[in-house]
């Protein structure tokens, strides 16, 4: 998980050894000729954070935001952006995302390392530190 500096993790309440409950309600149903509204809104409303779905087209079948909708967004709307990558290779796409403002990374697993032994273990750290690095 890479963090923004702008906008640092919440930290958790301590009693559960987790961070605390954040609500993250996907954009990807919103109106996109209105977005940074359709945000601003959600965020008036009690969304803690905002999760953006990003897809390639490949890992699933659908296309949705990219990192310069994403920039774009971050100039209008003030809130944690939790990006989740449902790409085939998120790793060529971290950097891009973290530079326009993206504070937290979902992968998938069977994305970064398919075989289940000590190479898929591997691959997940090397994941992990390059978010990490963005």
């Amino acid at each position: 998980m890479a963090v923004n500096p702008r906008r640092a993790l919440p930290a958790g309440d301590g009693s559960y050894n987790r961070p605390c409950t954040r609500i993250s309600p996907s954009i990807l149903s919103s109106d996109f000729a209105c977005l940074a509204e359709d945000c601003n809104s959600i965020v008036r409303e009690g969304a803690d954070w905002l999760h953006v779905d990003v897809m390639d087209g490949h890992f699933v079948s659908n296309i949705t935001i990219g990192a310069p909708v994403l920039k774009s967004l971050c100039q209008h709307v003030d809130c944690f952006m939790d990006c989740h990558l449902m790409v085939t290779n998120p790793e060529q796409w971290v950097q891009e995302f973290a530079d326009a403002g993206a504070d937290m990374f979902t992968f998938h697993l069977e994305v970064v390392a398919p075989e289940l032994n000590s190479v898929r273990h591997q691959a997940v750290v090397h994941m992990c530190q390059k978010i990490r690095q963005a």
